[in-house]
């Protein structure tokens, strides 16, 4: 099974020149050059192209939430009591001096 494909492309001259000397002075072919090249791309400006693709494959099949809701989610988390260690135990270490145990507690208050 073969795992890459040969492509024929135009190639602006100065760039190819560009790929031609990084790969004399690298000793690397320039067929790796501009696979780097491509790869760096697609991690970059091609994922933002691919994420795009996505979300709208997701909105037409309905996988979104609307700006309102999310924002009244977030209010309602806002609005719930503050989380507090009053409500709850610390237990004891069976082998914890009173010490130990007054200085772990200390780091939650």
């Amino acid at each position: 099974m073969q795992n890459s494909e040969s492509v024929t492309l135009r190639v602006p001259l100065d760039i190819l020149a560009s790929i031609r000397n990084i790969a004399e002075s690298t000793g690397r072919s320039r067929d790796s050059i501009i696979v780097r090249a491509l790869s760096i791309y697609l991690l970059n400006e091609g994922a933002d192209v691919l994420a795009a693709i996505r979300g709208r494959a997701q909105i037409a099949a309905g996988e979104y939430e609307y700006m309102d809701d999310l924002t009244a989610d977030v209010d309602a988390i806002a609005k719930m009591p503050r989380f507090s260690l009053n409500d709850y135990e610390m237990l004891r270490t069976p082998d914890e001096t009173d010490e130990e145990y007054a200085a772990r507690l200390k780091l939650f208050k």
